[in-house]
């Protein structure tokens, strides 16, 4: 943006809390920061975090409170959130600069363009031109014609094409600079943006990186670009056998595994999936990530992925010819999202759709066992006289039956039959009186609880917010 001739560039931040990692960037990356807050919301969580990150690094900011033709908005409790937190504004006296705007009335609008020229002087943002060149590298992309792209701002000097530069293990001859607008340029000056061409390997968001001597010799070193990875593992679940029931159980010892092959457009996107899949707080679920990244999708990873709860996904970028061609045979469906909650919601859903296969265990019946008797005959069966004493037994498919003395689990099993007053009955209720048998045999001792549970589909949502 250009204002009187005085150029001030914007890296803006999404307020998402996945994106935490990308604010802090901006945060050390910025010689002053504008502190959105909406007026509608109030302080966020996210917004304390940007607070701690802007007195940690003791940069100069501004409070901007935004949508203030909102109906039924609270500013000034906005404003003493801000003093419990040791920041005051200029609104209620204090030294922070604050202003109040609306973008849809545009009131408020042209005295805080205004201001921002003003207070760049003020805190004395000048830098030398004839000092070594030096930035942040904020962003990664990997383009099928240019190789790596880093997004960059030069912090001082002078940048151009040629020239060598040094970034943690890695280094690049400047062979393309790229502005904004997309037009090539042959150098570039302090304070703007760009994008750099020339990479030799990957180098990490939120590094410095340095002008060097072009005959310096620097040693190639290769960096994995991809985001850590969870445990891998091939069980999920566990399928119980009680009698004749056989039903899938997710818990915390035997959760549903989903495995994820992720590749996205640029770093600060893989960094925010990545994020954002480790919200998910679910003991009944684990999500495996294989890799999330902007590389290739290598081979031997593809090759080594379970069949089973494998989904693999693009976000705003496509799959190599060679990957996607491997992962067909191997018929696996390709997910391309262009907005990240886009891709959030597909998982979650099948999460949800796979846990609702699986079944809980919900008490119908409870009674107190009376006594036991031993029916004739070679095979050892037994009936089980009890008397219900709160809901009711079921002699159904779904249904099971623990056995508890003194409230230790004892035995568990579905029942064979129901009888009342020498009656088969599929069904007997509170008050009521009965003999059961159950599909193996087992011998229990009078006051022995028998417990009737009742197997229903998993309906609980997936705790996962994002």
């Amino acid at each position: 943006m250009i204002l009187k001739n005085e150029k001030l560039c914007f890296i803006d931040t999404p307020g998402h809390s996945t994106f935490s990692n990308v604010r802090s960037r901006g945060v050390q990356s910025t010689d002053m920061v504008v502190l959105v807050i909406a007026s509608d919301n109030g302080i966020q969580e996210q917004t304390v975090e940007c607070i701690n990150l802007i007195k940690a690094a003791i940069t100069p900011f501004v409070i901007c409170i935004t949508k203030i033709d909102k109906k039924g908005t609270d500013i000034e409790r906005i404003y003493n959130d801000l003093c419990k937190m040791g920041i005051e504004p200029e609104a209620v006296g204090g030294n922070v600069p604050s202003f109040e705007i609306s973008a849809l009335t545009g009131q408020g609008m042209k005295e805080f363009i205004e201001f921002l020229p003003k207070f760049a002087k003020k805190i004395d943002l000048s830098y030398d031109v004839t000092a070594p060149a030096t930035g942040t590298i904020i962003d990664l992309r990997i383009s099928s014609s240019l190789g790596k792209i880093a997004t960059c701002i030069l912090r001082q000097g002078k940048l151009k094409r040629g020239d060598l530069v040094s970034c943690g293990s890695t280094f690049a001859k400047v062979k393309q600079i790229i502005l904004e607008d997309g037009k090539y340029a042959n150098e570039v000056f302090a304070s703007q943006p760009f994008h750099l061409v020339g990479w030799n390997s990957t180098p990490i968001p939120g590094e410095i990186f340095h002008l060097i001597d072009k005959n310096i010799k620097l040693k190639e070193l290769q960096k994995i670009t991809r985001l850590p990875m969870f445990g891998h593992s091939l069980v999920s679940g566990r399928l119980n056998h009680v009698g004749d029931s056989e039903y899938l159980t997710y818990d915390e010892n035997n959760p549903l595994r989903i495995n994820l092959l992720i590749k996205c457009d640029n770093y600060g996107s893989a960094e925010a999936v990545y994020q954002g899949i480790k919200h998910c707080n679910d003991p009944r679920v684990v999500i495996n990530i294989y890799c999330c990244g902007i590389d290739n999708l290598e081979t031997y990873t593809l090759l080594s992925v379970p069949e089973s709860h494998t989904l693999i996904y693009t976000l705003n970028t496509e799959i190599n010819s060679e990957a996607r061609e491997i992962l067909l045979k191997q018929k696996f469906a390709i997910n391309s999202f262009e907005i990240i909650y886009k891709l959030f919601d597909h998982i979650k859903h099948y999460i949800q759709l796979e846990i609702r296969k699986a079944k809980v265990l919900k008490q119908v019946g409870a009674a107190k066992v009376l006594a036991t008797f031993q029916l004739s005959g070679k095979l050892k069966r037994y009936v089980i006289g009890m008397k219900v004493c709160d809901g009711a037994f079921y002699n159904e498919k779904d249904v099971i039956v623990h056995i508890y003395r003194n409230n230790e689990l004892l035995h568990q099993d579905t029942i064979s039959s129901i009888k009342k007053l020498k009656t088969t009955v599929s069904v007997v209720n509170f008050g009521d009186e009965c003999g059961i048998s159950l599909k193996s045999p087992y011998k229990v001792k009078p006051g022995d609880d028998v417990v009737c549970y009742r197997l229903f589909p998993d309906e609980r949502s997936v705790n996962w917010h994002y």
